[in-house]
């Protein structure tokens, strides 16, 4: 009797402590079901562990997103994927299917939102992920000459396009053959620096651009400075005729060789049915300064006698300049000096009407400008000659005419060899974004 009352007294105590204290009862019990294991439901981010590869990417690249689950049959489930721009409402990138993986490629530039959902036994789990998508930078610098001789200066500009604005320029420079880089101008916002090199060897030249948002974008390039003070020489020709019955031929002397050197470059006979003759080119090249006459005689068997004489004076440059040629000759014009050279064109995009194309050479003596034309497609020829070895820097630019801003910049570093055939060495700059950079033709 005693035990029986003892097992009554305490289910009357659990009751009247269940009655008294119902809630808290029931919330530790809950509590301790969850600790024993009772309750085993997991939440919806421990079944959808999906994820993509980046947080934040680049206009153009690809984002890859991958739908995974734990705890699901995989043969039951189906994935879709999609993606919000700013406030728009949400895109489709693919529908539910057994496909896990999806690449996205956002068009425009901004913050996105993406979900990736999973379907499985009639419920769907999702999760989501933001995503911010960023314009590249483009670093636009150019120097303006990849080849300069000692003494002279290279003009650096920076122009960057694209990430978060507010550029800021760095320029940087050193030795190619050594590690160590020397700053020229720090992070500021000049767009252009001139740098005279103190000493002729190659370099190395860095340009940095970086954005409000801390993001660098760097360029490079070499620049060879030349020790050669010599000029190369300039050369010209001078072409007489004879006729062809005769058994003379003119014969050429220079005063003083050590100025003017010569040889005969071409002879070719003109089929004349009266006076048939021949012409022969002799090439001329300034080696030194100075003053020299170039004297050509002729005397035919019959007694007929012609002189020709030209007085040709070379500056330090070595550019010549010839007097007009005195003398007796068959015709009544006298043969005249003519400079040797080669052209060769760049075709441009035509300026908008506030805005104007220019050009300059770094070096005149290599190379000249002779005139721009137009063509029917929309284009602007530009023609150069090339006057004589060596390199040289055609800079075209597009300016503004209202605010003398440059808008496109084309830079051709060109090489002039002995045979006056023009190469391109180096091209860079800044065209209309649909368009590459246009080569140099030689005719």
């Amino acid at each position: 009797m005693k035990k029986r009352s003892s097992f009554l007294k305490l289910a009357s105590l659990l009751t009247a402590l269940i009655i008294a204290f119902g809630s808290a009862f029931n919330v530790y019990a809950l509590t301790l079901a969850e600790l024993i294991g009772i309750n085993n439901e997991k939440s919806e981010e421990d079944i959808n562990v999906s994820y993509v590869s980046s947080k934040e990417i680049l206009l153009g690249d690809t984002l890859s997103m991958y739908a995974r689950q734990r705890g699901l049959d995989s043969k039951k489930c189906k994935y879709a994927f999609y993606a919000k721009y700013d406030v728009l409402t949400w895109i489709q990138l693919q529908a539910y299917s057994a496909k896990s993986d999806c690449e996205f490629i956002p068009k425009l530039a901004g913050n996105y939102q993406l979900c990736i959902k999973i379907q499985c036994d009639g419920k769907v789990y999702k999760k989501y992920f933001e995503l911010v998508v960023s314009v590249p930078i483009t670093n636009d610098s150019v120097i303006s000459s990849s080849f300069i001789k000692r003494g002279e200066s290279v003009r650096l500009s920076a122009k960057a396009a694209g990430g978060a604005g507010d550029f800021k320029y760095a320029y940087f420079i050193k030795k190619t053959d050594e590690n160590e880089w020397t700053t020229l101008c720090g992070y500021g916002t000049a767009g252009m620096i001139m740098w005279t090199p103190p000493e002729s060897g190659e370099y190395d030249i860095c340009i940095k651009a970086k954005d409000k948002a801390d993001k660098v974008e760097k360029k490079y390039f070499t620049l060879t400075v030349s020790s050669d003070g010599r000029k190369s020489p300039s050369e010209f020709t001078i072409t007489v005729k004879a006729p062809i019955s005769s058994p003379y031929l003119w014969n050429c002397t220079v005063s003083d060789e050590s100025i003017l050197e010569y040889e005969i470059t071409d002879k070719k006979y003109v089929s004349d049915m009266l006076n048939p003759y021949v012409m022969l080119e002799y090439h001329f090249r300034t080696i030194a300064p100075g003053t020299a006459d170039i004297n050509f005689d002729y005397s035919s068997y019959n007694g007929e006698h012609y002189f020709l004489k030209y007085n040709i004076v070379s500056d330090k440059n070595l550019n010549y300049n010839a007097a007009s040629g005195e003398g007796s000759y068959f015709d009544s014009l006298l043969p005249e000096p003519e400079q040797v050279k080669k052209q060769f064109t760049v075709s441009v995009r035509k300026a908008a009407q506030d805005y104007d194309w220019k050009c300059e050479i770094s070096d005149s003596l290599t190379a000249e400008y002779v005139k721009t034309e137009g063509d029917n497609a929309g284009n602007e020829i530009y023609y150069f000659n090339a006057l004589r070895k060596g390199a040289a820097t055609i800079t075209l630019s597009c300016v503004s005419k209202s605010d003398i801003s440059t808008k496109y910049k084309l830079i051709y570093n060109i090489m002039v060899d002995d045979n006056f055939d023009v190469t391109t060495s180096t091209y860079d700059g800044y065209y209309f974004f649909d368009a590459e950079i246009p080569k140099i033709v030689v005719e």
